[in-house]
C-alpha cells in the first residue's frame, strides 16, 4: 500500500507543527541503533532554530530510513517535538 503525500499539505501542516518562527533544523546527534543492507533505525536529536540563530526546541525523535530501488528515504519518523 502506498500513501501519496500532498507537499502543499505536508508543509502547512509542518509550518502549524513547526511554529510560525521557524526558520531551519539541525541534527545535532545521530545514533544506529540497528543496520541491514537496506535499513536503518536511527536515535536523532533535532534542533528547531529562528532566523536570527536562536534555538526554539529540540528533541528526540526515532527514524526508520530505508532503501527502496536503490533510494534512500525515511520511511518512518516518530518524535515528542514540541513548540
Amino acid at each position: 500500500m502506498s500513501i501519496w503525500i500532498n507537499p502543499e499539505h505536508y508543509l502547512r501542516d509542518f509550518h502549524a507543527r513547526a511554529g510560525e518562527d521557524w526558520c531551519y533544523s539541525a541534527f545535532s546527534d545521530i545514533q544506529v541503533l540497528q543496520a541491514s543492507e537496506n535499513k536503518v533505525h536511527l536515535d536523532v536529536e533535532i534542533l528547531r532554530y529562528r532566523a536570527d540563530n536562536t534555538l526554539i526546541t529540540r528533541f528526540r525523535s526515532l527514524w526508520v530510513i530505508v532503501e527502496i530501488n536503490e533510494v534512500w528515504a525515511a520511511k518512518f519518523r516518530s518524535s515528542f517535538a514540541s513548540k
